[in-house]
């Protein structure tokens, strides 16, 4: 009897230890994120400074646009800020989704790991 009480309180301890591996992983992503989105906006910065393509200027109604220096097109919202909206929004997903394969992977093997728990003490 007191070999199952010990058994069944090491397995309490460790499906809580699963609880805190998974916020940990939460809290490192996030971590990471953080230092990659702003490398990734310095990136695109640098690279959208070294091209010289859009100049901000006003139009006719003296509301701020953006002009092309190669096409001569204006936009009404900043292209490089829009790049680097749409870069980080995909790199995000992908990050993401890398994130939740592992964490399904991981909670996968704990599933495994307590049917065969469960089996052995059937």
């Amino acid at each position: 009897e007191r070999v199952l009480l010990g058994a069944w309180r090491r397995r309490e301890r460790v499906r809580q230890g699963r609880g805190e591996r998974e916020a940990r992983v939460r809290r490192r992503f996030e971590a990471q994120w953080a230092k990659y989105a702003e490398g990734l906006t310095s990136f695109v910065r640098t690279q959208a400074a070294r091209g010289h393509q859009w100049v901000a200027t006003v139009d006719a109604t003296g509301h701020p646009v953006w002009l092309s220096q190669k096409t001569g097109k204006t936009r009404r919202s900043d292209p490089i800020e829009a790049r680097i909206r749409e870069n980080l929004a995909r790199e995000r997903k992908k990050a993401e989704d890398r994130v939740d394969d592992h964490l399904e992977r991981l909670q996968a093997f704990w599933a495994h790991e307590d049917d065969d728990w469960e089996a052995a003490m059937a």
